[in-house]
């Protein structure tokens, strides 16, 4: 699968709101969640359009700062072609690279041997309207970095904003089934 001129091998599912409604509405909330209206920090589909819910008020989501996290990684068994990660068929060693706009914004350490690394990584960025997120995971070998699974948003949307996280879920067609990496976003 393709997705503009960049390579996507992974399935972008995101958090939806209620449909419907605002479930989480606070008093004085208005249908719709548009910018100055009254929201619910804990539910997310309280603002619309391209606004984000900050302490309780609806509030245009772009032009900001956001502390964006490598929340998860679970890497499959067999690298995508089928082959095993390392030459001697241990578990590879994951980092990811996450890039904003083509800039790279956050590269995290290299986790040694496993499937299921914790980086504890994050970095701040302002994210204008229409920014292009590229994130994604490789193998670290010392004759080159394989990838493990790519994703892009483009544009971001004010909807993975207003989720706070982004999942990129690997697919039978590239070889990446099983493999899920996780993205969180916390507007500062």
């Amino acid at each position: 699968m393709r997705v503009g001129a960049w390579g996507f091998s992974g399935v972008l599912l995101l958090a939806v709101g209620v449909a419907g409604g605002f479930a989480g509405c606070v008093a004085g909330c208005v249908a719709g969640g548009e910018e100055g209206d009254a929201c619910s920090p804990g539910d997310p589909s309280s603002c619309a359009g391209d606004n984000v819910c900050l302490g309780q008020t609806c509030t245009y989501a772009f032009g900001r700062s956001y502390r964006i996290s490598v929340e998860s990684l679970v890497v499959k068994t067999t690298a995508p072609d089928g082959s095993n990660w390392d030459d001697l068929g241990g578990a590879p060693d994951p980092f990811v690279m996450v890039e904003l706009n083509g800039a790279t914004v956050l590269t995290t350490n290299e986790v040694q041997d496993t499937y299921t690394p914790t980086f504890g990584s994050s970095a701040s960025v302002a994210v204008p309207a229409g920014a292009r997120l590229r994130f994604e995971a490789f193998d670290s070998d010392v004759f080159g970095d394989q990838g493990i699974i790519t994703c892009e948003l483009n544009p971001l949307s004010a909807a993975v904003l207003r989720n706070r996280r982004a999942s990129c879920v690997g697919d039978a067609a590239t070889g990446t089934n099983g493999t899920v990496l996780d993205l969180r976003f916390e507007s500062l």
